[in-house]
């Protein structure tokens, strides 16, 4: 199965126009040449919106939002559905139970592992302290 974002698979979205565009853009599939062509907006505008490096204006981002096919609003303000809200109730339900799967092994190796160290150190001290 292939590897999913985390932060899709949580649906966090990135609080910037600039991670909120990179995501949708990555969801569509769609590359700065092609998205520019589809907008009509400058590759380089998008570029530095993507680094929020500038303000975009309200007429190319709603081109940008219809050519993405995502919720304007959302694009702008983070408010709303973001481009992954239907597929992950879903076809994303047995990914995202894999990632819980292999967080949980994680979780418990990282726990057993915290142990250890605390035995060690403590095992250490007792050796110092005689």
């Amino acid at each position: 199965m292939a590897r999913y974002d985390l932060n899709l698979l949580l649906n966090i979205n990135d609080d910037t126009l600039g991670g909120r565009l990179s995501a949708a853009r990555d969801a569509a599939g769609i590359d700065l040449s092609t998205l520019a062509l589809l907008a009509g907006v400058p590759v380089q505008s998008l570029k530095a919106w993507e680094a929020d490096r500038c303000e975009a204006d309200p007429h190319g981002l709603a081109d940008v939002a219809e050519a993405l096919g995502v919720c304007g609003t959302w694009l702008a303000t983070g408010e709303g559905a973001g481009p992954d809200e239907d597929r992950a109730s879903g076809s994303m339900i047995p990914v995202m139970r894999q990632e819980l799967t292999r967080l949980m092994k994680m979780y418990e190796e990282t726990g057993s592992m915290i142990e250890k160290l605390h035995q060690r150190i403590d095992d250490l001290e007792q050796r110092r302290a005689s």
